[in-house]
């Protein structure tokens, strides 16, 4: 990853300004997995911050480890 992110509000700005940019991310989850998409929307409820993903589903911030931008620029509008 070109950008290591483990403080939630550095990966919550880092989420947020994918989700305006329209750019993707690198996400590295704290199970191991990890993947590229999209971000569509940043959202709280209850107290707790989830992100809302073009290709997987909805998922609580506190369950990524890392997180970093892509170098592929923004996204078109295809994805």
């Amino acid at each position: 990853m070109t950008h290591s992110a483990i403080d939630r509000c550095d990966v919550l700005d880092l989420l947020e300004e994918a989700a305006v940019a329209r750019r993707s991310v690198e996400v590295e989850l704290r199970d191991g997995r990890s993947f590229v998409d999209g971000v569509r929307d940043v959202v709280t409820e209850n107290g707790r911050d989830y992100v809302v993903f073009e290709r997987h589903l909805r998922l609580p911030v506190a369950e990524i480890a890392r997180c970093g931008r892509t170098p592929d620029g923004p996204r078109d509008g295809n994805r």
